[in-house]
């Protein structure tokens, strides 16, 4: 078809365009778009650019075009796929990370607990053995003659887990 596609193609956006506002311009876009197409309507000329397109895109020129798009959109898809699975397996690779080190804490965490749950059993052995009234003279005892010693030191702590180890044997 030999028809300038890019005039044609502005024509009929400018009557589009002032169908849709209802504007004055509407009759001079359309009388102008009638001269350019002649004797033709713009339903032939439509269909005879239908024709032409459906020809270009059964071409061997455009299935070859066609083909070589497809294998670069399907180059750039694998690209794409294997940068992903790098980022995820370095995200893997953070993550693990970061449980390793969540672990660690956890443990320091659960450590500490350990203690002071092992020093609230020192204190109520203390508060059942002796009562609260005469817990003062309980540790006054301790410090004063039954003190143990861990690592060289004097320690109250072992003091009492000895002491607790005695009152839990039969």
């Amino acid at each position: 078809m030999s028809i300038d596609k890019q005039k044609l193609q502005k024509l009929l956006w400018a009557e589009a365009a002032s169908y849709r506002a209802d504007c004055a311009d509407w009759k001079r876009n359309t009388e102008a778009l009638q001269e350019f197409l002649g004797k033709k309507t713009v339903e032939e000329v439509a269909l005879e650019l239908l024709a032409e397109n459906d020809r270009l895109s059964a071409s061997p020129e455009r299935q070859i075009i066609r083909a070589a798009v497809t294998e670069a959109v399907k180059g750039i898809a694998d690209a794409a796929a294997a940068d992903a699975k790098a980022g995820t397996l370095k995200e893997i690779e953070h993550l693990k990370a970061e449980v390793d080190s969540l672990t660690r804490e956890a443990d320091r965490q659960y450590t500490t607990i350990e203690a002071y749950r092992h020093d609230a059993e020192r204190y109520r052995f203390l508060c059942e053995k002796f009562g609260e009234t005469k817990l003062p003279c309980a540790l006054e005892r301790i410090l004063s003659g039954d003190l143990y010693v861990a690592d060289g030191k004097p320690s109250i702590d072992l003091a009492i887990d000895t002491a607790m180890s005695k009152a839990v044997q039969p």
